[in-house]
């Protein structure tokens, strides 16, 4: 959070935690030896078998579909594959049965592959985030990418009779 604030200094952020776990997750069904021993670790599914965790996550993205009256909640996952290269079925099948990601061989040499990913993520973001992806490098061989949308009423609406003026204190000490 801290990277992302001094990034876009200013700025407001907003990150969804689910996200980034039901993200992390789909990146660990691909993973092998040290790399998922760490993740393991790092994320602390250890004890957990790959199963259990993706039927867990296939249960929070069912329960959050319906989030109730006067709130919309849209979570979509995707995998953007550089045409040509193979992925092991089971990872693919994995992220398609658990995670709903729409999977997508992508010539990333087409001028359009960066706009094609680009307009699949303002469709599904209600138009709020339009570039995710600014350039496709010759490196690149897959993008995992978890787009979310959230628009809600407070529960308890804020009572603007509740206000006054008053000092504000920035991070860095200054008052507004």
């Amino acid at each position: 959070f801290k990277e992302l604030v001094r990034r876009d200094a200013g700025a407001n952020i907003f990150i969804c935690p689910a996200s980034i776990s039901l993200a992390l997750s789909m990146t660990y069904n691909g993973a092998e030896g040290g790399t998922k021993q760490a993740m393991a670790e790092a994320l602390e599914f250890r004890g957990m078998s790959l199963q259990e965790l993706n039927r867990a996550n296939a249960a929070l993205l069912a329960n959050l579909e319906g989030p109730g009256p006067g709130v919309r909640l849209s979570i979509a996952n995707s995998l953007w594959a550089r045409k040509g290269i193979e992925f092991l079925p089971g990872f693919l099948n994995r992220n398609k049965d658990f995670y709903k990601a729409q999977i997508t061989n992508l010539d990333f040499s087409s001028p359009r592959a960066k706009q094609t990913i680009n307009q699949w993520v303002s469709r599904k973001t209600q138009g709020r985030i339009k570039e995710i992806v600014k350039e496709i490098d010759g490196y690149s061989i897959l993008f995992l990418i978890n787009a979310v949308y959230f628009k809600g009423d407070w529960t308890d609406k804020f009572d603007k009779r509740a206000t006054r003026e008053g000092i504000f204190y920035l991070l860095d000490g200054e008052k507004k």
